[in-house]
């Protein structure tokens, strides 16, 4: 990227960037209506968007795709490896992406719909900007184990907590062999402070995607735990199978530490792993 930066861009100010210099739009804005085809006032609204990115000394007249800002966009939209993370608390769910292709990254934070904070950073920064991100905080670990649970199992005790129902999730817990844990899960869950998912996304080649996904949920003093992507079967995930189906699919929960997330991230990310410290 050459330098680190970042700023604050409108969707007008990205859809300027990209007819200007001919940039393909970012992931997370890939099939929106950003580049305004059938606007009849495009130009005129491009132009506006383009003079205050370079009133902002964001670009520079006429454009140049390799300033910081440009080239970050460009990567954004045509990454080797995209990074999609969620972040959800009780008042809102965020979403962000960071694209990298080699030593250089580019991070895209939707702030609204109608602006946008993209960073350029090396890729030895990556897993720092994920963990600030997600909020991972040190937590006490719990001492209780894993719990195991089925898909149906799961989705109830959540509904449950979700609604209020501390006492009703509690009872579903009730003569488990493994029920110190289930109901230390069921603490996290009721005291969660944030949730979070990491998804990496690699194009290894024509036609070849590789992926791997990291979710938890942060319940404060309750700990971390984290929540593995389920196996199902091919029917399941093709939609040919019903609900019914999730009494079948296991799913262990287990208590983890922050650093214990990071590096499963970072596991699944090799050019990651050889920048981390």
């Amino acid at each position: 990227m050459g330098v680190s930066f970042e700023a604050v861009v409108s969707t007008d100010g990205i859809g300027a960037l990209c007819t200007r210099l001919h940039l393909p739009p970012p992931a997370a804005l890939a099939g929106s209506s950003i580049l305004r085809d059938d606007d009849p006032d495009r130009d005129a609204i491009f132009d506006a968007a383009w003079s205050a990115l370079v009133a902002a000394g964001l670009v520079a007249d006429p454009g140049d795709a390799g300033q910081p800002l440009p080239r970050a966009i460009a990567l954004l939209g045509a990454p080797e490896t995209l990074v999609t993370i969620h972040r959800q608390t009780d008042l809102r769910v965020d979403a962000g992406f960071i694209a990298v292709n080699g030593p250089e990254a580019a991070e895209h934070q939707p702030l609204d719909a109608e602006r946008h904070a993209i960073a350029g950073l090396p890729t030895g920064k990556v897993a720092s900007r994920i963990a600030a991100f997600c909020r991972l905080t040190d937590r006490p670990l719990p001492a209780t184990g894993p719990a195991a649970f089925t898909a149906a199992e799961l989705l109830t005790l959540t509904e449950l907590v979700a609604e209020g129902d501390l006492d009703g999730a509690l009872a579903l817990t009730a003569g488990r062999p493994d029920e110190p844990a289930a109901r230390g899960f069921v603490a996290a869950l009721s005291q969660r402070t944030v949730s979070g998912q990491v998804s990496i996304t690699r194009y290894a080649g024509p036609g070849r995607i590789e992926g791997t996904s990291t979710a938890w949920v942060d319940g404060g003093d309750a700990g971390i735990w984290r929540i593995p992507r389920p196996t199902v079967s091919p029917l399941w995930e093709s939609g040919q199978s019903d609900n019914g189906d999730l009494d079948w699919i296991p799913i262990e929960v287990s208590p983890v530490t922050a650093s214990a997330v990071l590096t499963e991230i970072i596991d699944g990310f090799p050019e990651l792993a050889a920048a981390y410290p």
